[in-house]
Order: C-alpha cells, then structure tokens, then sequence
C-alpha cells in the first residue's frame, strides 16, 4: 500500500477547516492529460482555478513578485 496526499485545505484558526467561507483548497487532479493543481475558494459559492504543472513555476514567481511590489507600496510613507 501506498499514501498520496492529493488535497490541503488552507483556512483561519478557529474556523472550521472544511466548510467556513474563505478555505482554500489545493490539490492535484488528472483527467488522463497529466496531473495539475486545482485551487479553489468558497466565498458564497465554490470557485475553481486549474493549473497546468508547467504553468505553476511562473504563478509562483508572478505572486512572489505582487507580494514584494506590495510590501514595497505599504513602505511609502503617506502624504
């Protein structure tokens, strides 16, 4: 026997780790093209986001980039 951890749910402390509003699920589907990564949110209703693996190094580098670009903004002193 074998283990694969196919999904991961993202959520707040004290919120309940499955249904609450604003989990975040990731996890690794196949529809017999290859494997890639779904995301998806429930804010009112279930919305998914599908990723290609080869799609998920530049996602990743795009994020890390809107998270710098924003810390820097959040470092201007307001006028």
């Amino acid at each position: 026997m074998e283990i694969l951890t196919t999904q991961v749910n993202i959520y707040s402390k004290g919120e309940n780790p499955f249904y609450s509003d604003g989990v975040t699920t990731i996890k690794l589907d196949d529809e017999s093209a290859g494997v890639f990564i779904v995301m998806g949110q429930c804010i009112n209703t279930y919305q998914e986001l599908r990723l290609d693996i080869k799609e998920i190094d530049t996602v990743c580098e795009t994020l890390q980039y809107f998270k710098k670009l924003v810390s820097d903004i959040d470092d201007i002193p307001n006028e």
